[in-house]
């Protein structure tokens, strides 16, 4: 499992969400009242059946990877509320309003690592999340967990915030990115204990970064993580 697992983040999930999980699923069943979820970026982890096993339904897993996609249509076959798509995160084939749940987890992250001079990251990211915005019906919520700062993240969804990423006022007087949506936010700071490689285990407890805990002061290592909820803004 890339970056954490779905039971590391699984009550920041439920909480954010408005979800109270179950224990119970039934695998036959393709509708909850979760309403639909986007897992963009899901890749070939167990991360999407554990939302279906929570009462998530139907969950919407899609990734650019043909191979990866038919990999996992074959592995969950018989889980009916997991819908697999090859798809572009950055143009989704999906229309407007479709999902009421996005979760994107670390797949922001890949995206800081394209290396391509051709290529610019900023333009990609604020794209990605311009995206979540189309997607997103009026009243849904998009649940960013990344390893970016909010120095790093907030000035790509509030225009107020100024913006440290290199290269991108470049981008910006080019026309190459676009501009801030209408979003209302929130943002936590979570750890984890790690090795001295700062590797994660799965499934490790995650803790809420504040004045009265201390990752320093619990974990030998630990790693740090952010997780951020998005919210349309819409006119009253």
């Amino acid at each position: 499992e890339y970056l954490l697992s779905y039971l590391t983040l699984r009550k920041y999930i439920l909480a954010y969400t408005n979800m109270k999980g179950e224990n119970s699923p039934d695998p036959s069943r393709e509708s909850g009242i979760s309403g639909r979820v986007l897992v963009p970026g899901c890749g070939d982890t167990e991360f999407s059946k554990s939302l279906v096993d929570d009462g998530y339904a139907p969950v919407y897993s899609t990734d650019i990877s043909t191979s990866v996609i038919s990999i996992m249509k074959k592995r969950y076959e018989k889980v009916k509320a997991l819908k697999w798509f090859t798809d572009d995160a950055l143009q989704s084939q999906f229309e407007s309003k479709f999902f009421s749940k996005i979760i994107d987890k670390s797949l922001i992250d890949c995206f800081y690592w394209v290396k391509d001079e051709d290529t610019s990251v900023a333009a990609i990211i604020s794209q990605v999340l311009s995206e979540y915005y189309r997607l997103l019906t009026d009243n849904g919520v998009a649940i960013v967990v990344t390893i970016r700062t909010p120095e790093e993240f907030l000035p790509f969804i509030d225009g107020d915030k100024k913006h440290t990423f290199h290269g991108y006022k470049n981008d910006a007087e080019n026309g190459a990115v676009v501009a801030p949506c209408q979003w209302r936010y929130d943002s936590i700071k979570i750890c984890t204990e790690s090795n001295e490689d700062n590797c994660v285990s799965k499934d490790v407890p995650a803790y809420q970064v504040s004045d009265d805990f201390k990752p320093d002061e619990k974990f030998e290592n630990h790693a740090i993580f952010y997780i951020y909820t998005l919210k349309k803004k819409l006119s009253s």
